[in-house]
């Protein structure tokens, strides 16, 4: 399963995602892994979430961090929920242009049992509908 949270630069995305990754720690049967450009969230987490800042490796687009997340889920079979913040800033795209990578980690996710948490900024009146099904929240 994949769920967005969308809103605007500076509405609380990373505090929402944050929130629910912690939350997640009751719940989950497995483990959590939460993504990230800045270490600034390693505080913030559930010291039982492991922390992953994605600048220490070589992802510029789509296919790197599709490459990046199945090498996660292929070492760690136990991984039950991935937290990823900022995507649009990791992959460099835009949400028009994330249909096809949606698609792929659905079928990732479905194969392993994984499920994604993401964070993207757009305005409400921007997202794509093929977006839509994926949003669980809008700051």
């Amino acid at each position: 399963m994949i769920s967005i949270v969308c809103g605007k630069k500076g509405s609380g995305k990373t505090k929402k995602l944050l929130e629910m990754a912690n939350n997640s720690v009751v719940t989950a049967k497995g483990e959590i892994v939460f993504v990230d450009l800045k270490e600034k969230s390693i505080y913030d987490l559930n010291r039982n979430i492991r922390f992953i800042n994605v600048k220490e490796f070589s992802i510029n687009n789509s296919d790197s961090f599709y490459g990046f997340v199945n090498g996660l889920i292929a070492e760690n079979y136990d991984i039950d929920e991935i937290y990823v913040d900022n995507l649009l800033n990791i992959i460099n795209t835009n949400l028009h242009d994330l249909e096809l990578f949606l698609n792929n980690l659905r079928k990732i996710g479905e194969k392993f049992q994984v499920n994604f948490v993401l964070s993207a900024n757009c305005e409400e009146d921007e997202v794509p509908s093929f977006i839509n099904d994926y949003i669980v929240a809008l700051t």
